[in-house]
């Protein structure tokens, strides 16, 4: 007699630990060194400044074993004492898990989502399917720099060109340096820049260490345009590997028009077909005015999901403002800049 035999599939999933970065250092820095979606935030240089500034130190949600990893998630206590929370990464604009394919990043992220009775998290620039809660208001501005200069500077804007002669009739010039001097003169533009906006700044203490770790590494520069002498605006720029980074930057009010666009294409005319890309980072689509700006340089936006287990918080982003907090940043544009400089180094650290 013949007998039919039934097979039936059974599906499980991968083991997920949680281990400290330096148990597993080895294997995180070598998935980040090949994996291609994988970025300075992702590596030794960035995770250093954090740890040193504010004392971020990393754990590394895995699945797989050492020269076989299918995926991982750097993740770090959140700052803000009142709510526990692990977020993928404090005090940086995305850094996603990296998987060998999509079915372990699910895998990942399922397994991920079992930790929300210890804490709440935070995974920046993953989309995570139910039951996460998914953000996509922010997106990721980048502008190709495999081309000519020639070549991106006729394919911006047009107004792009009129701010360009602007400038250059009001006199405003442009340079460049790698010095810890110019770097802390951004930092006196950043406070006052970040107090017109309306929200604490990072603290001096923080970008001397980016100056300190970055230039070793021949991998920071700062970027100034001046009028009659004086710096009126200014970019810091971060090199990882191929691609550049425009991670900060400050403008003076009331400044000569077209200063900030000197600056950018400043950076393009140094670095074009000398590197990959251009960075400008994070950017709430909400916020129409700097989409535009970076639309006109001839950036062009990838979406960057923010995804939030068990729930998203009431605040998500310091350009969309509400309540409370609406009313802290509109006090903070008043305050005398030495007070706000005091203020920033105590609070800036809770806020990731």
């Amino acid at each position: 007699m013949n007998q039919t035999a039934t097979v039936r599939e059974i599906s499980v999933e991968p083991e997920l630990r949680i281990l400290p970065l330096d148990r597993v250092r080895a294997a995180w820095e070598d998935l980040a060194a090949s994996h291609p979606a994988a970025t300075l935030y992702h590596r030794r240089p960035w995770l250093e400044v954090l740890r040193r500034a504010f004392g971020v130190d990393p754990s590394v949600a895995i699945i797989g074993e050492y020269k076989s990893t299918l995926a991982a998630c750097l993740l770090a206590p959140g700052g803000n004492p009142l709510r526990r929370s692990l977020i993928s990464l404090p005090f940086s604009d995305f850094c996603p898990p990296l998987a060998v394919d999509d079915s372990a990043l699910d895998s990942l992220m399922s397994g991920l989502s079992g930790l929300a009775a210890q804490s709440r998290l935070e995974i920046r620039g993953v989309a995570a399917s139910d039951p996460w809660h998914v953000l996509d208001h922010f997106q990721r501005w980048t502008l190709d720099l495999s081309r000519p200069a020639q070549a991106i500077e006729r394919a911006a804007d047009r107004e792009v060109r009129r701010h360009l002669r602007r400038a250059r009739t009001a006199g405003v010039t442009v340079e460049c340096s790698c010095s810890v001097d110019a770097i802390e003169t951004f930092f006196r533009l950043q406070l006052e820049s970040r107090r017109r906006l309306g929200v604490p700044s990072q603290p001096l203490k923080f970008f001397r260490l980016v100056h300190e770790v970055f230039a070793k590494l021949d991998a920071i520069e700062v970027w100034f345009a001046s009028h009659l002498g004086k710096p009126i605006a200014a970019v810091v720029v971060l090199r990882d590997g191929d691609d550049l980074h425009a991670k900060w930057s400050a403008r003076v009010a009331g400044s000569p028009d077209g200063a900030s666009h000197s600056i950018f294409m400043s950076i393009v005319e140094q670095h074009a077909q000398r590197a990959c890309s251009l960075d400008f980072g994070r950017t709430d689509s909400r916020n129409r005015g700097l989409s535009r700006f970076k639309r006109e340089l001839g950036a062009a936006p990838a979406e960057m999901p923010y995804s939030y287990f068990p729930q998203m918080p009431s605040v998500t982003s310091a350009e969309n403002l509400t309540g409370v907090w609406r009313t802290a940043s509109r006090a903070w544009r008043h305050l005398p800049l030495p007070i706000a400089r005091v203020l920033s180094d105590v609070t800036y650290r809770y806020l990731a």
